[in-house]
């Protein structure tokens, strides 16, 4: 298990709505998820942004989220934000060296 570690930035882009079964339209989570995440463990709350990610289905459609979590994250230069910031980009190259994985393995 991982250390606790700083808390991330909350994956929320403050434009609630919803109407997706449950989820909400912007960034995936539910009502429940939101309030989780806040007490969530750091590594928790990483792998927690890769689940959010892959509810989008299509890269596209999660791009304008990521887009704006990562404008979220980088208001005012917190540690936090920072680091949430790292935690996005380990959590796409995962993302993106599992689909390379898929591609090679159906050639």
């Amino acid at each position: 298990m991982g250390k606790r570690g700083l808390p991330l930035v909350s994956p929320c882009v403050d434009v609630c709505s919803y109407k997706d079964g449950g989820f909400c339209k912007a960034c995936k989570m539910t009502k429940d998820e939101k309030k989780a995440f806040k007490s969530a463990r750091s590594d928790a709350q990483t792998a927690f942004i890769g689940v959010l990610l892959s509810r989008f289905g299509k890269p596209k459609k999660g791009a304008k989220f990521i887009e704006a979590y990562r404008k979220k994250c980088g208001r005012g230069g917190s540690i936090a934000g920072r680091r949430t910031l790292e935690a996005i980009d380990r959590v796409e190259a995962e993302a993106a060296a599992g689909e390379d994985a898929q591609t090679k393995a159906a050639a």
